[in-house]
């Protein structure tokens, strides 16, 4: 029974323009996100799409929104779904954070930990036990969309079977990955698309 997952990152904010890491920070989407948004929805105005799932966070719950209001849906809270702690890096500009740790590795959990980051190997066991497997027993054969975030996004991926490079990407605002699986096979889709915005 083929259970498809249509992942997205929230769209724009100010601080995505000033290039500042958000991490748990409760920002919300500016002008251009929530443009950014409309698009994306208007990419799946005639897929069925049975649930929405989003982070908390305003930014990510915005999207949600804004995507599930054109399904006649409202979005559901998942806490699993909310951005990792970026520890010293949230609301750093770029220079700042150079001048921190001019050698930092986002995928490197070593390095995460020393800046008082939530690491992969935090997440996607637990996604991979947890989320992963309750979502596909409650939404068998369904299409399932989550609206959250770049750091945590890359680890959903993983956990949905995605390989580790993924962890060194950055995902676009408002990017979708899709997933399907069919009894165990796991194909990708399309991955970080923002064709949408063209």
């Amino acid at each position: 029974m083929k259970t498809r997952f249509i992942i997205f990152r929230h769209g724009q904010t100010d601080w995505n323009i000033e290039h500042r890491p958000m991490g748990k920070r409760d920002i919300p989407l500016n002008d251009a996100g929530k443009e950014q948004v409309e698009k994306l929805a208007l990419r799946f105005a005639t897929e069925q799409i049975n649930v929405f799932y989003s982070s908390p966070l305003k930014r990510a719950k915005e999207t949600a929104d804004i995507i599930a209001g054109k399904h006649g849906k409202q979005a559901i809270i998942m806490k699993d779904l909310i951005e990792m702690n970026l520890g010293k890096l949230e609301g750093k500009t770029k220079k700042a954070r150079i001048a921190m740790f001019p050698e930092f590795d986002p995928a490197n959990d070593v390095q995460r930990t020393k800046m008082g980051m939530e690491t992969f190997s935090d997440w996607i066991p637990k996604l991979e036990k947890q989320m992963v497997p309750g979502l596909l027993k409650v939404h068998a054969g369904q299409t399932i969309a989550l609206s959250t975030h770049d750091q945590k996004m890359r680890a959903i991926l993983i956990a949905l079977g995605m390989p580790e490079e993924v962890k060194g990407e950055i995902l676009k605002n408002s990017a979708v990955s899709i997933i399907e699986i069919d009894n165990g096979k796991v194909d990708i889709i399309c991955h970080n698309d923002t064709s949408h915005l063209e």
